[in-house]
């Protein structure tokens, strides 16, 4: 009978520790060298379990197989049904030469089966050779027929499940989260194979199938140009490429100072200023020299150009966004730590919201697009977003300094709290100018007749 056990060898002066050094067989460390699909760590999911389920379709091992998901397992095979004729139509061929294509990606994929098992943070022992590959290119050919169907405007229109939008819109989250993924390269490699399609990209179609999820498209846009693009791991990587700033951010492994809130800045005379033209991690702080020497110009109404700019990209907050940000967040916990732009970004308006006030401040200034219904729920989601985050670099430091020295200044809080008493509005504004002119126009009559009145005496005496 085979050993249940794969002994690795020791020094023959370590007997003593084999009971802790054997390994049972199917067991495997908690990470694999190399994989980037990932169990969501525990303490991640400790604040919300459901962000991290698929609720309609499982994509790879780590969900195959739950009960939930199995009626979806018939449309998979519907689309493979339909990916076969597709082929068929579009090549002009017989149904055996398909079935001759197919084989090359049942073959591909058996070439490739090791590596994909050791793409996933989680042992997939538990399945078979050919049940694992049968269960990846049956994922793979779903995928590419989706995605082939949502540039199809027609077929997407007769498709009974792409023309219900909430079904169309679960199942892009789904195919989103971090533990429902198969690798990038095997949805390329399989897309290149398809006859007559080896000079397209499959990565084109992906930006195209997820441009939602860009928080810098604009309806008008047709397609998404992603610079920092140079390899895609799996969707949800794709996607975060999307946050990926433009500027070049530094990271400190220094301690990060704790930043006042929005509501607070403000009071120093800090203004929060919407830029459109900037993707969403791209944050500026901006003053002007002069306030440094003239601090009481801040004051001064209707000169914006003169006070301090915090500069940041609108950033929509909706009923997905919150799923879509927590898959991004466990990836950089778990793929990214050394360079985690989303956590940073995230812990960065978590200082700035602290309460709803903060909320309203930035909706006003509209920094934050807030379509939860109301900014209580916009305060929420943003301060549980970063629960159990930690990050050990920082990219925000310099201006989280910045911001916090210009609120220690005495000068910029009572400048501040000058302008947000007589010159908050445009009524406001014209009674102080008013009443400063009656101040100016008094003391000049005084110390005109004074002047008078001492000049008459001097002349007398």
């Amino acid at each position: 009978m085979a050993s249940s056990t794969t002994t690795i060898a020791v020094p023959e002066n370590a007997h003593q520790f084999e009971h802790l050094i054997d390994i049972p067989k199917g067991e495997y460390p908690l990470l694999w060298s190399g994989s980037f699909i990932y169990k969501v760590p525990v303490n991640l999911r400790s604040v919300n379990q459901q962000a991290y389920n698929p609720q309609l379709i499982s994509i790879g091992p780590l969900h195959h197989g739950r009960k939930q998901l199995k009626p979806m397992e018939r449309q998979k095979k519907i689309y493979f049904n339909e990916f076969h004729k597709r082929l068929m139509k579009q090549n002009n061929v017989s149904s055996e030469m398909v079935n001759t294509s197919l084989n090359k990606f049942k073959e591909f994929i058996k070439e490739k089966e090791e590596k994909i098992r050791h793409c996933y943070s989680a042992g997939t022992s538990h399945f078979g050779s050919e049940e694992f590959v049968e269960m990846i290119m049956l994922d793979a050919i779903f995928i590419m027929e989706i995605v082939l169907r949502i540039t199809d405007k027609i077929k997407c229109e007769m498709d009974c499940m792409l023309s219900k939008p909430w079904l169309r819109k679960g199942i892009e989250m789904d195919l989103l989260l971090l533990e429902n993924q198969i690798p990038f390269f095997i949805l390329e490699e399989l897309y290149q194979l398809i006859p007559r399609t080896k000079n397209s990209n499959f990565l084109d179609l992906a930006l195209q199938y997820f441009s939602n999820y860009d928080p810098q498209k604009k309806s008008s846009d047709k397609t998404v140009e992603i610079k920092q693009i140079k390899e895609v791991l799996h969707f949800t990587d794709l996607v975060r490429c999307f946050y990926l700033p433009n500027m070049d951010l530094n990271f400190d492994r220094d301690t990060c100072d704790v930043l006042y809130s929005a509501t607070k800045l403000n009071e120093a005379g800090v203004v929060f200023k919407h830029v459109n033209d900037k993707r969403l991690l791209d944050i500026t702080f901006k003053k002007k020299w002069v306030l440094k020497w003239l601090p009481f110009l801040s004051c001064l109404p209707f000169i914006n150009c003169l006070k301090a700019h915090l500069e940041l990209s609108p950033f929509k907050v909706d009923s997905g966004t919150e799923c879509v940000l927590r898959n991004l967040i466990a990836l950089e916990q778990c793929h990214y730590p050394s360079s985690a732009y989303i956590c940073n970004y995230f812990l960065l308006m978590d200082q700035l919201i602290n309460t709803v006030t903060d909320t309203e401040l930035l909706v006003q200034n509209k920094v934050l697009k807030n379509l939860l219904g109301s900014n209580k729920q916009g305060t929420i989601l943003v301060n549980r977003l970063c629960e159990q985050v930690l990050v050990s670099n920082y990219c925000y430091v310099q201006i989280i300094n910045q911001l916090n020295e210009h609120y220690d200044q005495f000068w910029n809080r009572n400048m501040a709290a000058l302008n947000s008493v007589y010159f908050r509005d445009v009524w406001r504004s014209t009674s102080t100018v008013v009443g400063l002119i009656v101040v100016f126009a008094t003391m000049y009559n005084f110390f005109r007749n004074f002047y008078k009145d001492y000049q008459n005496n001097f002349k007398f005496s």
